[in-house]
């Protein structure tokens, strides 16, 4: 029987046992790779203000097989689509999710994370966030990321 999305979002929220392991254990122990990339293509379909001040943005990414994000949060929830291939979702001191095509996958806020393929082929997802006017997207924690927010959204 398959977890209902909402039960599998709200224990994503809880923390996880001992075995759960940091964001940068992950990284020294080479579960996730030591340097992240940026994704084969970004696309910001949408970024529109609404009259009740809240930012809508929507992306549509491509990321490489094997690929990651740099360690992040965000100061609001926001959610990914996988459309084609798989992203897992590390989040610091929990079990890894991974969300194969066709999925959706909540990333709460004020916890760090990294996105990763870990799947053999490209994975195409879509990003969408709701935050306050002139807020950022995410904020980077993770010191082998040059270029900053460009890294993932080019803005």
């Amino acid at each position: 029987m398959k977890m209902p999305s909402f039960l599998y979002a709200f224990l994503l929220l809880l923390p996880c046992s001992a075995n759960a392991q940091s964001l940068e254990e992950l990284i020294t122990k080479g579960i996730l790779p030591k340097n992240p990339l940026p994704p084969i293509k970004t696309t910001a379909l949408l970024n529109r203000v609404r009259d009740g001040g809240t930012e809508t943005s929507v992306f549509l990414s491509t990321r490489a097989a094997g690929t990651r994000t740099p360690i992040h949060n965000h100061d609001e929830a926001g959610v990914t689509c996988v459309i084609e291939g798989e992203m897992t979702l590390f989040i610091d001191h929990r079990i890894p999710a991974t969300t194969k095509a066709p999925g959706c996958y909540f990333m709460p806020r004020d916890v760090r994370m990294i996105g990763m393929n870990t799947g053999r082929s490209n994975a195409v997802f879509y990003d969408f966030f709701e935050v306050a006017p002139g807020r950022p997207l995410w904020t980077l924690h993770d010191k082998s990321a040059p270029g900053g927010a460009e890294l993932q959204f080019g803005n």
